[in-house]
């Protein structure tokens, strides 16, 4: 959305002046000096949406010691104070009973399914069945470096569509590849003419396809970082993976030629080199 259309949205808003509205008319006195100074400066603000696509966990991660110990000494402490009732196991499943008797047996010879994975073993990273007790978040590696996704922003731009530049994906080649690039989050230009968050479905769409069953959560974004080298906005889209794990494909003609389902840890200490993006992750996810 370029100055000039934030000029004439705000232009159109009407609001009584009342106690409640006053507030309203201020923000808009606000929002229409800066932007027009932005006019006067002759620069237009870019605005870009990021899809933060999640796999939520699929196994109940392991409690840590520390607070295993915690539980017990809650348990412990119910039981003192009456909060809980130890009852016998008579009471509740009866003597001689077939069906306890059963389940004792089935326990005895159930096997788990193991938590690790092949592609945990194997460091597939591309797979959605690696760190089942953790979220992982999609990234992809944009095609080539830090000055050719400058020229792309400035193509799509003009084109009034596209992926946008590299703020949300700032770092150096990651990931163990040397096909260069820079990984990030899927990332387009608002066009005006739709939402914070029809941009972000947009922005995942032309990376991944539209096969792929993914809830949006709310409409509204759930951070945003300034552009290191346009000036302008980054708004940032929360989605998740539904369904089973399922295989994913590069859409053919993308500005992503890679892709990694990684875990938050994995993203600040191994895919992510801008201190801002870093800390913004930390706080975000």
């Amino acid at each position: 959305m370029r100055s000039s259309q934030i000029i004439e949205l705000l232009g159109r808003i009407n609001l009584p002046l009342n106690n409640v509205s006053r507030g309203w008319q201020a923000a808009r006195a606000y929002a229409e000096s800066s932007a027009q100074e932005a006019i006067a400066s002759g620069v237009d603000v870019p605005i870009y949406a990021a899809c933060v696509l999640q796999r939520l966990p699929i196994v109940r991660p392991v409690v840590p010691p520390h607070h295993a110990q915690q539980l017990i000494w809650s348990r412990q402490r119910g039981l003192e104070t009456g909060e809980l009732k130890d009852y016998p196991e008579a009471a509740t499943k009866g003597r001689g009973d077939v069906g306890s008797k059963q389940e004792k047996q089935d326990l005895r010879t159930f096997t788990p399914v193991p938590s690790v994975t092949s592609a945990d073993t194997s460091g597939d990273v591309r797979s959605m069945r690696r760190q089942l007790n953790e979220a992982l978040y999609l990234v992809v590696r944009s095609r080539g470096g830090h000055q050719g996704d400058v020229q792309a922003q400035g193509q799509e731009q003009r084109h009034g569509k596209g992926a946008g530049p590299s703020p949300a994906s700032p770092g150096a080649d990651r990931g163990g590849s040397d096909a260069g690039g820079t990984w990030g989050f899927p990332l387009a230009t608002h066009t005006g003419e739709e939402s914070i968050s029809d941009t972000a479905q947009r922005a995942l769409h032309s990376t991944i396809g539209r096969s792929h069953p993914v809830f949006f959560v709310g409409k509204a974004p759930m951070a945003h970082l300034r552009a290191p080298q346009t000036g302008g906005k980054i708004f940032f889209m929360l989605a998740q993976a539904v369904d089973d794990p399922w295989a994913l494909r590069l859409v053919e003609g993308s500005t992503a030629q890679d892709y990694a389902w990684v875990t938050k840890q994995e993203l600040l200490t191994t895919y992510l080199s801008d201190a801002r993006l870093r800390e913004l992750v930390r706080k975000m996810l």
